[in-house]
């Protein structure tokens, strides 16, 4: 059955939160005016999971407390597609601090290092692991409008609701290869190497 997405202005209710808890795993994705955490905007922050379906955010000016919340609870796993650009939008203008974070880009590299960049990508990574294609028509469409379209929905949820399904494929290849000790060890450091990069530090481990 299809659950169609809420959407939600600001921030997540108590009730949504709790449910999120629950379900032990959310994956996350964000929206946003452009590339630079420092300079642009985030439009909305989409959610999906187990028993609660698609929760679209759309932000405003007040820091979403609960999301935060949940972004730094630790029974909480958190699935992203390229965690750092999210979170370093995150980090930026909400100064979370993210907890027990999951990253698909990054299981995919671990896995494939030889392959073309554009091959990580979410598009490409659910064409060829899942058999499931998504549109990205509706990545540079305005996503501080306070009405959303049909079709900015549409593109919001499907970059969430695969996510989960996408890292459980992703992470038993890595224990097969025995790579999954390296996986974790990488996620482990996203926090710190995201105030890294906001802080614009060079290379801290560079001679």
């Amino acid at each position: 059955m299809t659950v169609m997405a809420s959407v939600v202005q600001n921030d997540v209710g108590d009730e949504v939160l709790e449910s999120l808890v629950a379900a032990g795993v959310v994956a996350c994705d964000i929206e946003t005016t452009g590339l630079d955490p420092l300079a642009d905007q985030i439009g909305t922050v989409q959610l999906h999971a187990a028993g609660v379906g698609d929760v679209i955010l759309q932000i405003g000016a007040e820091r979403p407390d609960r999301l935060c919340q949940l972004m730094s609870d630790r029974r909480v796993r958190k699935v992203f597609h390229h965690a750092m650009f999210d979170l370093r939008f995150m980090v930026a203008h909400w100064g979370i601090f993210p907890a027990n974070i999951a990253c698909t880009k990054i299981a995919s590299k671990l896995l494939e290092p030889e392959v073309e960049n554009s091959c990580h990508s979410l598009q490409s990574l659910l064409r060829r692991r899942l058999g499931v294609t998504i549109s990205k028509d509706q990545r540079l469409s305005n996503w501080l409008a306070s009405d959303l379209t049909t079709e900015q929905i549409r593109y919001a949820t499907a970059d969430v609701q695969h996510l989960a399904r996408l890292l459980r494929v992703l992470e038993s290849e890595l224990l097969q290869r025995d790579l999954q000790g390296l996986f974790d060890q990488c996620l482990d450091f996203i926090p710190a190497r995201v105030r890294l990069d906001l802080g614009k530090f060079p290379d801290v481990f560079k001679y």
